[in-house]
């Protein structure tokens, strides 16, 4: 995923760049589950296999409600939910990294 090669239709700036890096870290976090499943499995073709589906379609399904939560960037209340879980999961807080949304 490439913002400057795709054709995003919104301004970039620092809320859309900040919007960009929390999905990559939704995408780390899922990816850190998939491992973690995957470790206390019986660790066989078929388990992780299936593990990899549930792990993709759950990622789907947290992409489809961060992309409407935040509406990609714009939306206040959906970028400090979402920057909440990103924090206590990866301890990246990313609304202070990009200076947006910052709370009085």
């Amino acid at each position: 995923f490439d913002v400057y090669q795709s054709f995003y239709r919104w301004h970039i700036n620092e809320k859309t760049n900040c919007f960009f890096n929390m999905y990559f870290d939704l995408v780390e976090i899922e990816r850190r589950e998939l491992e973690n499943s995957i470790s206390s499995s019986d660790k066989s073709m078929k388990s992780i296999e299936e593990l990899y589906k549930k792990s993709l379609n759950q990622l789907e399904t947290n992409k489809n409600q961060f992309f409407e939560d935040t509406e990609q960037g714009r939306n206040m209340g959906g970028m400090l939910d979402w920057n909440s879980k990103i924090r206590n999961e990866l301890g990246i807080d990313n609304l202070s990294t990009f200076g947006v949304y910052q709370e009085e």
